[in-house]
């Protein structure tokens, strides 16, 4: 069987597959070189070339020639001024269908979340900047109840009116990009959808579910199953990114982190180099990749696997644990590819609506936005130094960030010699190990909703509180009946010592009791008011 028709053989749900498919070659080369490639390639038997840019930006191009693939390829790599060549391949979406289990987010308490959400629950870095997770996949729901909230807004273009408003060489890309028909129109897909939610559906809304993220940005770049079309969704994300850079956040948007939930099975990324130089490109920019392995039982340093033998520095490898904390049985390992394990066996996450909204799926496709949430959770850790010298030094502070990843995993025995780390994500530790990197951060326990003191001075009670992780704060009083006899609602920062005045000139003396609302949590305080 050639390599075209196992992976063909993946794709499809026949079991035969008898006939390869074409996908041509990707090359990399300098725009004013490709006539003359072209030129040349004609010269040396590829009749009926054409060739055609990824993107409108890219220095990537896609070739096809009455000639067979390899054939083609092979002319390639010895045509001057091609500075890099690979094949076009099928990729393989990696879901893993499962028998129906208990339901819960158990993976939450496995990587200490909820002690992770005692000191940050997402969304912008130091100096109030969306942070932006971008999320290549097949399709997504975009107005799914759990996620409308934290889908990116490209704030400078119109939806739908055919005008590239921002100019950033897109049309209408207001909530995201297709690289299969160069459009804004993101498709309507399953698998996307649960990647979105593992990553960062929308917390403390009492809706469904909740990502590691409560509040983050999740750009959604809908793709094709095709190498060309998944490398122009990652150069999508990096023109988006050195926009934002270079317009000091004017335009574009600020993508810490991607992330990818397919691959090639049996194939080794030097075969692959152009991929491999996006991750490179990325990560220059401050841009970590988290991509998934195989949902196989198998090796990939020797089956192969890709992007797991991908060898960018700025690439990270998830693989599966399940809900034992063992490796799960049918996930890829490898020492030296494979970086690291996340919960992904019967995690709840969100479906598409008409579907069911919610849905338990297993596989590595949802271990993976469950590391590249954990990832832009600590991007949001309120350290002014970690900023700062982000700014300064994005591609070293995205490497130590990754550092801080790995060293802080939970080893495990079933992961020794299975993954580069060993272990198994902890996000707490994680924050901790970023805590190590600048000493004069310090992460403690945000403090929760309290009174600190309520006081009646002349005809006004003073209340002074601090806030939780909610903005929200509701201000009720009741008489000693337990009467509502009044109520306001407004907005405070999160985490602050805060004050509120409320007018009792009209009332009775007496006793009554104030509460304060915020989020899930409550706290209450008897006062008696005086003539």
């Amino acid at each position: 069987m050639n390599f075209k028709t196992i992976i063909l053989f993946y794709l499809l749900s026949s079991s035969v597959v008898s006939q390869a498919q074409n996908m041509g070659v990707l090359i990399e080369a300098k725009s004013e070189h490709i006539d003359n490639i072209a030129r040349d390639l004609r010269e040396q038997g590829a009749s009926n070339l054409t060739y055609q840019r990824l993107s409108t930006f890219s220095a990537y191009f896609a070739l096809n020639a009455d000639i067979d693939d390899a054939q083609l390829l092979s002319k390639c790599k010895n045509v001057t001024n091609v500075i890099g060549a690979q094949p076009n391949v099928k990729l393989e979406p990696r879901t893993r269908p499962n028998d129906p289990r208990l339901s819960g987010l158990y993976h939450l308490d496995i990587i200490k979340a909820y002690d992770a959400w005692s000191i940050t629950t997402g969304g912008k870095t130091h100096s109030q900047e969306d942070i932006v997770i971008g999320v290549i996949d097949e399709g997504f729901d975009l107005t799914h109840e759990d996620l409308v909230d934290n889908i990116y807004i490209n704030k400078g273009e119109i939806p739908n009116d055919g005008i590239d408003n921002d100019n950033n060489g897109f049309i209408d890309d207001y909530n995201g990009w297709n690289t299969k028909n160069n459009s804004g129109k993101v498709e309507l897909k399953s698998h996307g959808t649960y990647v979105l939610g593992a990553a960062g559906a929308k917390g403390n809304n009492l809706k469904g579910i909740v990502g590691i993220n409560w509040d983050v940005k999740l750009y959604p770049i809908s793709s094709g199953l095709g190498a060309n079309e998944v490398i122009a969704a990652y150069e999508y994300l990096l023109n988006q990114k050195l926009l934002y850079i270079n317009t000091k956040g004017l335009k574009g948007a600020n993508i810490m982190v991607t992330n990818f939930s397919a691959g090639i099975r049996d194939r080794i990324c030097t075969e692959f180099p152009i991929w491999n130089s996006v991750y490179d490109k990325l990560g220059k920019a401050g841009v970590l990749s988290v991509t998934a392995t195989s949902n196989d039982d198998i090796n990939v340093d020797v089956i192969g696997d890709v992007p797991s033998t991908c060898e960018s520095k700025y690439l990270i490898v998830v693989n599966s644990s399940d809900r034992k904390d063992i490796k799960s049985k049918e996930t890829g390992y490898g020492a030296i590819s494979v970086d690291l394990a996340a919960p992904g066996d019967a995690i709840i996450t969100t479906e598409v609506q008409n579907r069911g909204a919610y849905k338990e799926e297993s596989g590595t496709s949802l271990s993976t936005p469950i590391v590249a949430g954990s990832i832009a959770l600590l991007y949001s850790l309120d350290c002014e130094a970690l900023w700062n010298n982000y700014v300064l030094d994005p591609e070293g502070i995205a490497l130590d960030i990754k550092a801080a990843l790995l060293k802080s995993v939970d080893q495990l025995p079933s992961l020794q010699g299975k993954t580069t780390s060993g272990g198994r994500l902890n996000i707490l530790k994680a924050i901790k190990s970023v805590e190590e990197l600048f000493l004069d951060c310090k992460f403690v326990t945000a403090p929760k909703l309290s009174f600190d003191t309520l006081l009646q001075v002349n005809n006004q009670l003073q209340l002074n509180f601090t806030t939780g992780v909610d903005e929200n704060v509701i201000v009720r009083l009741y008489d000693i009946s337990g009467k509502l006899i009044y109520q306001n609602e407004a907005v405070y920062p999160k985490r602050q010592k805060s004050f509120y005045n409320l007018d009792v000139n009209d009332l009775m003396p007496g006793t009554y009791f104030i509460t304060l609302f915020s989020g899930q949590e409550k706290v209450s305080k008897t006062v008696a008011i005086k003539p």
